[in-house]
């Protein structure tokens, strides 16, 4: 009898895993079309559109935060905005790292 329950019990965690796996790749493209845009406020990066594949960020300055992404030069960046130094947020934490990411000119 515990040879016959112990596969429906691995069965079941498996698909368990699964499902949770599942949900998070859901989650994760979600948020890769429906997240903020750049200018849009923001928590952290994951909250910005394109967080994984587009390059997205998010940035605070002086204690507002908004999504970027990242640059080479003032050409990848819209119309309004420039490419700058900047330490991006990661999960609400500002990053040590410095990279060039696109910033509204209107903002310091």
């Amino acid at each position: 009898m515990t040879a016959v329950t112990k596969p429906r019990v691995r069965r079941g965690l498996w698909w368990a895993l699964g499902i949770v796996i599942g949900t998070l790749l859901v989650a994760i493209a979600a948020i890769q079309v429906f997240g903020n845009d750049m200018g849009e406020t923001c928590r952290d990066s994951y909250s910005c559109k394109g967080f994984l594949i587009g390059g997205a960020e998010c940035l605070e300055l002086d204690g507002e935060r908004y999504c970027t992404r990242y640059c080479d030069s003032d050409k990848d960046c819209p119309q309004g905005w420039s490419c700058r130094s900047a330490t991006p947020t990661a999960l609400t934490v500002e990053t040590s790292t410095t990279d060039e990411v696109c910033m509204q000119n209107n903002r310091k």
